[in-house]
């Protein structure tokens, strides 16, 4: 089980595999509750994926280590930003991909992550997508629909955990109920 401390109403775990929508109308605490997600992962020797869309690999090391103090080992980050930053720990591992759109080369990412991590001794991982709005804007909902089928699948098949951001301000109602459905629940 993959304990989730206030991400979830009601629930405090979910089984391995698993994989939830995050949505709601402010897409900074749609962050903000899956780096706490994350960060309890990590506080207890678990794997972290981040995948962003809006933020450089540094702010989000930054935001995991104002949360939680971790072996940079745990971490790995495909940075999708297209902003060039540098981050000071030595084992973090970065895939760059140059945008949001690029979603061939954003699962190539999350591949190559869970290889890093799997390298690593690292067996339990949690990984965090901020934020497919900003994908399905340039992207659309058929294209993020089939990205995050794909993803989550092979969540699924790993016994890992997927949590996937969405700001509903920034979808419409049609698109949100189209990719929602990719996903075991939204929360």
């Amino acid at each position: 089980m993959y304990d989730l401390p206030g991400v979830l109403d009601g629930a405090r775990s979910v089984p391995p595999g698993t994989n939830l929508l995050v949505a709601s109308h402010d897409e900074q605490e749609n962050r903000d509750r899956i780096l706490d997600a994350l960060a309890t992962g990590i506080r207890d020797g678990e794997g972290a994926v981040v995948i962003t869309t809006d933020l450089p690999a540094s702010q989000i090391v930054e935001a995991l280590e104002a949360r939680v103090s971790f072996e940079p080992r745990l971490l790995t980050i495909v940075d999708c930003s297209g902003e060039q930053t540098e981050t000071t720990a030595e084992d973090l591992f970065v895939y760059t991909v140059a945008s949001p759109t690029e979603l061939t080369a954003t699962g190539i990412g999350v591949v190559e992550c869970f290889d890093q991590l799997s390298q690593r001794g690292v067996d339990r991982c949690r990984v965090g997508l901020l934020s497919l709005s900003s994908m399905v804007g340039k992207s659309g909902e058929a294209e993020i629909f089939k990205f995050s089928h794909v993803v989550s699948s092979r969540l699924d098949s790993a016994g890992f955990l997927g949590l996937f951001a969405i700001d509903t301000d920034e979808v419409d109602t049609q698109s949100f109920q189209i990719i929602s459905e990719a996903f075991d629940d939204t929360v």
